[in-house]
């Protein structure tokens, strides 16, 4: 019997690796995302030790320094903010597009493992046949070792 062979294996193919490409991209936002929330982070911690500081300052000057640069960290942090929230837009329109693709490869790989199985039935009753008909010519033989 000739070797099982899928007929969209190429589409497949193309498919698996468009999902591959989907998945790198999800990393890349991913990563991105996860970039710009330790940027808050660490912008938060900076605020909070600024304010911090400015307890134990007599100076004039030095408070309008703190304070000159806490506003700068909250400017800081309004943009992280607005960056973060269009990073994790990027990040789920990335998850549906990877899901996306995922369920058109699942599509193919279960009609390839249903012809597969189909195959493997066809294979299974192409050796039974055979056998049978082994076993029939067997039976319908005369037995030449009684003969002598």
């Amino acid at each position: 019997m000739k070797k099982f062979s899928f007929s969209l294996q190429k589409i497949l193919d193309m498919r698996e690796f468009a999902a591959e490409q989907r998945k790198a991209e999800l990393g890349v936002a991913v990563s991105a995302a996860n970039r710009l929330r330790q940027s808050l982070e660490e912008n938060i911690v900076k605020r909070e030790q600024a304010c911090a500081s400015r307890a134990g300052c007599a100076d004039i000057g030095e408070l309008r320094m703190i304070d000159t640069y806490v506003a700068g960290l909250d400017i800081k942090r309004d943009d992280l903010t607005v960056e973060l929230a269009a990073a994790e837009e990027k990040v789920e329109e990335c998850r549906a597009a990877y899901a996306a693709a995922l369920k058109l490869c699942k599509v193919l790989i279960n009609l390839k493992e249903k012809q597969y199985a189909e195959y493997k039935k066809e294979c299974q009753r192409a050796e039974d046949l055979a056998l049978d008909e082994i076993g029939s010519r067997r039976t319908n033989q005369p037995d030449n070792s009684t003969a002598t």
